[in-house]
């Protein structure tokens, strides 16, 4: 009986609703219908001038700019003008673009076009037209954004066209300090590869961690470019540094044969981080000097993990020496673990193979003759 008259008194007030604003209701969604109709109307036709606008941007630079560059650059260099001699019609593509953001993106789009077509001075010119027209200045307010892939893509243009000025300079220095990786990476690469990069300024500005693949690309960018002043990258292999980071510098401390780097390296060698400390140790014998060798010795001594010991034999094995010889033979015959015996075998051979196979003796069928079999074996290699 409740639930009827609660039921017949819901049906007597929607009765009453209806009666009341029922058309006010029905004119109120009707509008709405329209009013949605009529902002989807609009949008399509947005996006269709947009559309519109680029489809006739890129027409108008495929038609005219072509015509402009066989007059004015593919001439003269065919009459053996030289390239850096070309007088670029700067004021006629200045005149195409105008302010339009759209004939800026489809003469770029033709830029590139010329740029993968002609390699050598000709590309270069092409060059020269983006950075004279200064096409890079709308691309200050993307570096400056929050949207990482507006960033990245800013950076690329700047790498493709080798954009070098002072102040987009400043700013992707700024960006070695983005929180996001992608674009600390992007910054990193672009300082690298397209100025003449600031190394000291560089790695001061280097402040986190590096993947593996970005310590290789970077080492290789910073060794094949010529450079007027190369730091001294042991500078930067002290406790305050980023493991990533001191383990780049020792590579290119090793590369360019920077050997006051030991001294650094020593220093380093007390700490918590095992794999940080096997890198180091390893680093050691690729200087091949003896300056640290009984230290590192010491260290043997002091060592309780596997993996520091062997990596003090094998820098051991690189720096050589008579001295070096006896403490392998030494750590041969003491050692019970298989892999240090066969380390401290290794390393002695590779200093002097007779005296190797001469002063290590083994029983037959011991660990010992196994090892010294092993190292003999001309296929394999350490």
């Amino acid at each position: 009986m409740e639930n009827s008259t609660a039921l017949h008194l819901s049906i007597t007030i929607a009765e009453e609703f209806f009666a009341r604003y029922g058309k006010l209701f029905e004119y109120t969604l009707l509008i709405t219908i329209i009013l949605v109709l009529i902002i989807v109307y609009l949008m399509v036709f947005l996006v269709r001038r947009i559309n519109l606008k680029k489809i006739l941007a890129k027409r108008d630079a495929e038609k005219r700019i072509p015509a402009l560059v066989a007059e004015h650059i593919l001439t003269p260099y065919l009459e053996k003008i030289p390239a850096e001699d070309i007088q670029l019609p700067i004021a006629a593509f200045r005149k195409f673009i105008g302010k339009s953001r759209y004939r800026r993106t489809a003469f770029i789009y033709v830029l590139v076009d010329y740029i993968h077509l002609y390699t050598g001075n000709l590309g270069e010119v092409f060059l020269r037209i983006y950075n004279e027209l200064e096409l890079y200045e709308s691309l200050e307010k993307d570096l400056k954004s929050q949207n990482v892939k507006k960033i990245i893509l800013a950076i690329d243009e700047l790498d493709f066209f080798r954009v070098r000025t002072k102040d987009i300079l400043r700013r992707i220095n700024e960006l070695q300090h983005h929180k996001k990786a992608l674009v600390r990476e992007a910054a990193n690469y672009y300082i690298l590869q397209v100025t003449d990069a600031d190394l000291h300024l560089f790695f001061t500005n280097l402040k986190h961690p590096l993947s593996e693949w970005e310590r290789l690309q970077y080492f290789k960018l910073i060794i094949t470019k010529e450079h007027s002043h190369l730091p001294h990258f042991y500078k930067w292999i002290t406790p305050e540094s980023e493991p990533s980071k001191i383990l780049l510098c020792v590579d290119l401390c090793i590369y360019y044969y920077q050997v006051d780097a030991t001294e650094n390296i020593m220093g380093l060698l007390e700490t918590d981080d095992l794999q940080l400390k096997c890198k180091l140790l390893n680093s050691l014998g690729r200087f091949y000097t003896s300056h640290h060798a009984a230290e590192v010795k010491d260290l043997y001594s002091n060592s309780s993990d596997l993996m520091s010991k062997m990596e003090i034999l094998k820098a051991l094995g690189r720096i050589g020496g008579v001295d070096q010889l006896h403490f392998l033979a030494e750590k041969f015959r003491e050692e019970d673990n298989g892999l240090l015996k066969k380390h401290a075998a290794i390393s002695a051979y590779k200093i002097d193979p007779e005296w190797t196979l001469e002063y290590f003796e083994a029983q037959p069928d011991t660990l010992e003759s196994v090892v010294l079999a092993h190292i003999t074996n001309s296929l394999l290699k350490y």
